[in-house]
């Protein structure tokens, strides 16, 4: 059931990519990679904004769980991976940024 749901997932998401390259005719490549750029810089603040969604979850999850020294770890486990996501994807956002300005 799962691989089915990804499955159409996976084609939605390419159906709403491919959707401007087919509705619109592109003048040159330069048109293509600003919007490619445009559409990851989109992604990427989404993903950043459920990597800090993450973080929080993890943080009330350890401040609610004062007294279970499991589900603390797990809340500490969560807001450690939160974090490193939001550093990925600053990181990410910061590589976009440079392409859009200096490089285009």
């Amino acid at each position: 059931m799962k691989i089915y749901s990804f499955s159409i997932f996976l084609i939605f998401i390419s159906i709403l990519v491919s959707f401007p390259f087919i509705t619109e005719a592109f003048e040159n490549i330069q048109e293509i990679l600003w919007y490619l750029v445009d559409f990851f810089n989109d992604l990427t603040r989404i993903a950043a904004a459920a990597a800090l969604l993450f973080f929080f979850w993890g943080l009330a999850k350890f401040i609610l769980n004062a007294d279970n020294e499991k589900a603390r770890a797990d809340g500490k486990r969560l807001m450690q991976w939160g974090i490193t996501a939001l550093f990925v994807m600053v990181s990410i956002w910061g590589i976009i940024t440079f392409f859009q300005e200096d490089i285009f």
